[in-house]
Formats: C-alpha cells, sequence, structure tokens
C-alpha cells in the first residue's frame, strides 16, 4: 500500500482502476497534481500508459490479480462474485457505485450471510419510489 504522497496513492487508484472520468475530479483539489504528475510520468516513461487498466475487463483482471494474487480468478465459487463486489465498490463515479444495499444483496455477501434478506426492510417498488420523490419536492 503505498503511504505518505497523496500522488502515490492516486497512481495506485489509477493503477486497478484506471483513468478517472474528468469531469468528476476538475473540480476537486487533487485534479491538478495528479493531471501534472500523470502527464509527468507519462512523457518521461511512455511505457507506463500501457499498464493502465482502459476496458471494464481489463480492470476485472487487474483487480482479480491484486485481490487474488496468482494469474487470476481461481477455481473457487465466490472468486468471482468476491471481484465484482470489489470492483463495484471502487468505482471513480459515485452514481455508479454500488450503494450500501446493493452492496447487502450482492452475491458475495448474501451468499456468505444469507440472512441479510431477513435483516433488511423490503425495497420500494418503483411506483412508491415515484411517491417518494414526489414528496420530498
Amino acid at each position: 500500500t503505498p503511504q505518505g504522497k497523496p500522488h502515490e496513492l492516486l497512481f495506485a487508484m489509477i493503477n486497478l482502476l484506471g483513468i478517472p472520468p474528468k469531469g468528476l475530479f476538475k473540480a476537486g483539489c487533487f485534479y491538478e497534481p495528479l493531471d501534472y504528475h500523470f502527464g509527468r510520468a507519462v512523457s518521461q516513461h511512455p511505457g507506463i500508459a500501457k499498464l493502465i487498466p482502459k476496458t471494464g475487463e481489463q480492470r476485472r483482471r487487474k483487480l482479480a490479480k491484486a485481490v487474488l494474487g496468482g494469474g487470476g480468478l481461481p477455481e473457487h465459487p465466490d472468486a468471482e462474485n468476491l471481484v465484482d463486489f470489489i470492483q463495484q465498490l471502487l468505482c471513480f463515479d459515485p452514481a455508479a457505485r454500488m450503494g450500501p444495499r446493493e452492496a447487502f444483496c450482492h452475491p458475495f455477501i448474501t451468499r456468505v450471510f444469507s440472512l441479510v434478506y431477513y435483516l433488511l426492510p423490503p425495497l420500494p417498488t418503483p411506483h412508491e419510489q415515484q411517491q417518494q420523490q414526489q414528496q420530498q419536492q
């Protein structure tokens, strides 16, 4: 785990998750240093760009290797669910990131903790969601 400088942590995140969408980070305090350090690293080491995953499948394979070690997904029934669970939690975009309810209902969690369905209140129907949204306005 990188320690110390914030850009080292950001590079570790980019290594696993790919380059964050600029629109999400442009107004943030880390955008300029990240953009500077990333541009500098790529100009000094052109091969570094090849290491960054660009597709969802590349991110999944790289995450599987980091989490499970070795050459990818072992023949364990929960390995793929674990990688999928972590990948959905580590999404740069908060709108696309898995929320607490989705996390509790994910197959990796429900397979291990089958009582989750009894612990959570039922999900509202689409009609109930629409009524709640109208009441909030």
